[in-house]
């Protein structure tokens, strides 16, 4: 990084002493003598216009990064809208053990039994009734008929 430390003038005569530090440490030094106030003005001009133009391309970079972020995202969410939509409008239907039951063909008190065993792990209304929502009777029923499974496949 080059720094600029000291700017004097003298005698119609500017000097720029410039830094080279790498790691808070002094690499070098340079000493650029301008001839008049006039040359360092230009130079110091010169610097502005190479500032600005970094900053616009630093700019029209990370535009083009947003823009394509902005794409990427628009593109999943197409695809993904439908399917969280789906998943919440599934997830916020609400099921009572006796529904659930019946549901899956089973006693009341078989429902009762898998909670104890921490098979099934039903949410809690406002009142602290256990509720299974959509979501939670697929994944009982794919548990059940794995277990079906495994049974047959032993006898």
């Amino acid at each position: 990084m080059v720094i600029d430390k000291v700017n004097k003038v003298m005698s119609k005569k500017v000097y720029v002493d410039t830094l080279s530090c790498e790691s808070d440490k002094k690499v070098g030094s340079d000493s650029t003598i301008f001839d008049n106030v006039d040359s360092y003005s230009r130079f110091k001009e010169f610097l502005w216009i190479l500032h600005q133009a970094d900053k616009r391309c630093l700019e029209e970079l990370l535009g083009k990064r947003i823009e394509r972020n902005v794409e990427l995202n628009s593109q999943i969410e197409k695809s993904d809208r439908k399917i969280f939509q789906r998943k919440i409008v599934r997830s916020s239907k609400n099921y009572n053990l006796t529904q659930v039951a019946h549901l899956l063909n089973v006693h009341r008190q078989t429902i009762y039994y898998w909670i104890k065993k921490s098979w099934l792990k039903p949410k809690r209304d406002s009142r602290n009734y256990p509720f299974c929502t959509v979501l939670d009777i697929e994944s009982l029923m794919k548990w059940r008929n794995s277990v079906k499974k495994e049974v047959e496949k032993s006898l």
